[in-house]
């Protein structure tokens, strides 16, 4: 007989290849509840053909990372599962960047 593992969602007992990691060995989660978490919410209108979502940047205050998440998913770092994360500005790294190439210490 098969061993039976619990999700730790749901609280139902699976199969081992009905189960998932989430962002770590501790979350081991069914395949329903791991597709439950990265769909985006009902709310969010559906994307027609030709249209992307604009991917909004952040950075996790927990692991410090900079993650980049599509407009109506859910705010989570896909590194260490934290969710108090700021939005990035993308402009503002393109402006460093051209202010310091623009600086004489590159220039030989």
């Amino acid at each position: 007989m098969d061993r039976l593992i619990t999700c730790r969602k749901c609280g139902k007992k699976y199969p081992p290849n009905k189960m998932r990691y989430l962002n770590s060995a501790k979350n081991l989660l069914c395949i329903d509840c791991v597709d439950k978490i990265r769909s985006p919410p009902k709310d969010v209108p559906k994307k027609t053909a030709g249209e992307e979502r604009r991917k909004l940047r952040f950075k996790c205050n927990k692991c410090k990372h900079i993650v980049r998440i599509k407009e109506g998913f859910p705010k989570q770092c896909s590194f260490c599962g934290g969710t108090n994360l700021i939005e990035q500005d993308w402009n503002s790294d393109l402006d460093n960047l051209i202010e310091d190439a623009g600086k004489k210490i590159y220039d030989n």
